[in-house]
């Protein structure tokens, strides 16, 4: 998972990777130039490149899978992780920055500008779903995870720490063998064509479950969904909610699971099918979720 804002660390890279990234770039980095300046001529370079997926349709094959296994572990993989191919190849790209204790990250500014393009929203990748949420989603969703909904910095500064603590609720999950995957829900004739919806598990009834306030427009998504967590726990609303039902939630909550909306047909509701989100991530990669050892309350090192 980066935490990594080229703009805010490019002081700190070693020389031969700051050297790389500017020619690459085709810009110099320069401190007194200031954060927000940095950060917008870094869009305009990206801007310039064209659309995202163009971008890396355009890339060697052996690049572009490098790149899209980054992608899949939150944007950070520990060297050991990589072949040397792989390594070679990601330095080949002006996204990806090796950091001095050999970890690859793909850096912030790098990772909205592909969050902007929807085939990674489609493909259902988490990095481009929280990108694209409203503030009020983010906020709901970082106090869910947090489990303190009191703290204010939870629904300010700490918005931008979304991605990078999903990442860390996965880490933080039950051991394997006691917990179902996203693709594990579906019993083998449903799989793996059939569409999972979400009212198939939460009914927009509010006497069964809360999440039927999101339906409603009342709630966000992940408000609802903590407050049918805390039911099932008190066993007030939902008496029976099956394996099932926890299981979405716990994924949902983790960003294992996506809702997406699907464009309701002609005279019926809306509707949201949950998608298997694409990152995953392990304990080898754990270490380098903070790979500059930055505190986070010195540097607004965190994404999204």
């Amino acid at each position: 998972m980066t935490g990594v804002y080229l703009s805010e660390c490019f002081h700190e890279l070693p020389a031969g990777q700051l050297k790389r990234i500017q020619i690459l770039l085709r810009i110099i980095l320069r401190s007194h130039s200031g954060r927000d300046k940095l950060k917008r001529t870094l869009r305009s370079v990206f801007q310039e490149l064209g659309r995202p997926l163009e971008l890396l349709n355009s890339m060697r094959l052996e690049t572009r899978l490098a790149f899209l296994k980054l992608l899949e572990n939150f944007g950070t993989l520990a060297g050991m992780r990589l072949s040397s191919g792989e390594k070679e190849a990601l330095l080949e790209l002006p996204f990806v920055l090796r950091l001095e204790n050999g970890t690859y990250v793909i850096y912030g500014e790098a990772l909205e500008y592909f969050a902007s393009d929807s085939y990674f929203r489609n493909q259902g990748y988490l990095f481009s779903h929280v990108k694209n949420l409203g503030l009020r989603e983010k906020r709901a969703w970082l106090c869910w995870l947090n489990g303190d909904e009191a703290r204010p910095e939870y629904a300010a500064a700490g918005v931008k720490s979304l991605y990078r603590r999903l990442a860390v609720a996965r880490f933080e999950k039950s051991p394997p063998g006691n917990e179902e995957s996203a693709e594990e829900l579906f019993p083998d004739s449903e799989a793996p064509d059939r569409t999972l919806y979400m009212d198939e598990i939460f009914p927009n009834d509010p006497m069964e479950t809360p999440v039927a306030w999101f339906y409603r427009g009342v709630l966000p998504l992940y408000d609802a969904l903590s407050d049918a967590e805390k039911a099932i726990h008190r066993e007030s609303l939902l008496p029976k909610p099956g394996k099932r039902a926890r299981e979405v939630i716990r994924l949902l909550k983790t960003g294992d699971l996506i809702a997406r909306r699907v464009a309701a047909e002609f005279g019926k509701p809306e509707r949201y099918a949950l998608i298997p989100s694409r990152e995953n991530i392990s304990f080898r990669d754990f270490p380098s979720l903070n790979p500059l050892g930055v505190p986070a309350d010195k540097k607004e090192n965190l994404l999204f």
